[in-house]
């Protein structure tokens, strides 16, 4: 395509195009003009004998430009096949790529969630205490409510809930996108 060529493609398509041109004028000018002149006879200030060697001399010219096109068109397509088999090798290893990441955040995810679950029960063990199982007497010092620090784990133990949902909506999200890849390879 000579008007919007590829950029890979660029100089194939112009040198032909350079080729196709330089054998058209070589017939215009040399083949055309003695090919007329041994018609009617009258060869010029030349004789019959060089008129016949600049018409063979001219076709040679022509046919070895117009086979040069040939081989860069040849060339062209080579080079569009090659072009397109690195683009598929490329999306192939981009596909590679996204799934690998999304694999890796849906681990992510899960060990964000398993560690917040820590937390979340540590703080839980914080606020209530843990029962030792010896008249009422803790592991951990309990905390009364309505003083600040029960308000502070309170308000730390709904941090860590909030954060567990947002985790689990982000492995949803990420298994859902895993499926879909799946489901788009079968």
């Amino acid at each position: 395509m000579i008007y919007k060529p590829k950029e890979t493609t660029k100089l194939y398509e112009y040198t032909a195009l350079g080729a196709y041109f330089l054998a058209v004028c070589v017939f215009l000018t040399n083949i055309r003009t003695g090919v007329a002149a041994a018609v009617h006879g009258t060869w010029g200030e030349v004789d019959e004998a060089t008129g016949v060697n600049v018409i063979a001399a001219s076709q040679v010219i022509a046919a070895t430009l117009l086979f040069g096109a040939l081989f860069i068109e040849a060339g062209r397509y080579y080079q569009t096949i090659e072009d397109e088999f690195a683009e598929a090798e490329y999306q192939k290893l981009v596909q590679k790529q996204q799934e690998e990441d999304e694999l890796a955040q849906a681990d992510a995810a899960k060990e964000e969630e398993k560690k917040l679950k820590k937390e979340q029960r540590n703080a839980k063990k914080y606020r209530h205490g843990a029962a030792s199982g010896a008249a009422g007497r803790s592991e951990e010092p309990t905390i009364k409510e309505g003083t600040p620090a029960a308000v502070a784990a309170a308000k730390e133990e709904e941090k860590v809930e909030d954060e567990v949902e947002k985790i689990e909506e982000k492995k949803k999200q990420a298994d859902g996108n895993v499926k879909q890849r799946k489901s788009r390879k079968s």
